[in-house]
């Protein structure tokens, strides 16, 4: 849900110790430019307060002088605001309807008076 903490786990063992990094879709995460991820001492990655922009496929990769090795990848998705918009606009998209039909009604009586 929008704005959970999310943790993905990257359980890693080797001699010497692999060094882990994330990716999303595809593409290498940096911690450095993004203050709501953070890499823990155990290797998961933890998302604090997720939000759509954080929708996407993760994976880890643990790397040391024998070799790289990729974990399976955990599917994101955030729920929650996209619901509420999607309420909010049925509401303006009824309001705005009554609205339109009130008035149509409104007019099309006034002008029924006037030919009367």
């Amino acid at each position: 849900m929008m704005g959970d903490i999310v943790v993905f786990t990257c359980d890693t063992t080797g001699d010497p110790q692999p060094q882990v990094t994330w990716q999303r879709n595809g593409r290498n995460i940096h911690i450095n430019g993004h203050s709501s991820y953070k890499i823990l001492d155990s290797g998961s990655l933890q998302l604090d307060s997720v939000g759509p922009a954080d929708y996407g496929l993760y994976h880890c990769l643990a790397k040391n002088e024998k070799g790289v090795v990729s974990s399976e990848t955990a599917h994101l998705q955030v729920e929650g605001e996209q619901l509420q918009k999607n309420s909010e606009l049925s509401v303006l998209i009824y309001v705005c309807v009554f609205f339109f039909y009130s008035l149509l009604t409104s007019l099309t009586q006034a002008h029924n008076r006037a030919h009367i």
